[in-house]
């Protein structure tokens, strides 16, 4: 399972043609909610086109790929915005989402049609990020 989810993240970030870029953020409940943007002149619609979505844990700067928090997927939907622990209609959920906690680092990585892309962030208290880049190779 380990090697199978290393190849698929390899997979994945090879086969990308361009960057999605995601962004984070709250709501009301205290929830992060992740917002996804793609090129409009690539996508020729307001949302990019998802396939699969994954949160892994962040420790000492190591992403820890083969034990992800949260994976959904689908065979490719068109999504604006992705709420942590709730599946979109059209997904299916491959692993249930893991209490995320205040004070450690994670990774959100988005992967659609032609695109792929990521942000990092650590979950500081009152309902805030400190956000950071996530290196993506397209």
């Amino acid at each position: 399972m380990k090697n199978m989810m290393a190849a698929l993240f390899a997979l994945f970030i090879s086969a990308c043609s361009y960057k999605m870029t995601v962004t984070a953020n709250y709501n009301s409940s205290g929830v992060p909610v992740f917002s996804i943007t793609a090129p409009r002149v690539l996508t020729l619609r307001p949302s990019p086109s998802i396939r699969e979505v994954l949160v892994f844990e962040v420790i000492a700067g190591q992403i820890k790929k083969d034990n992800p928090l949260w994976r959904i997927s689908s065979s490719s939907k068109y999504l604006s915005e992705i709420t942590y622990g709730v599946v979109p209609r059209g997904f299916e959920q491959k692993i249930p989402p893991a209490t995320l906690e205040v004070g450690k680092s994670y990774e959100v990585l988005v992967m659609g049609s032609g695109g792929v892309g990521g942000i990092g962030f650590t979950l500081e208290p009152k309902n805030s990020f400190e956000i950071y880049p996530v290196p993506i190779s397209s």
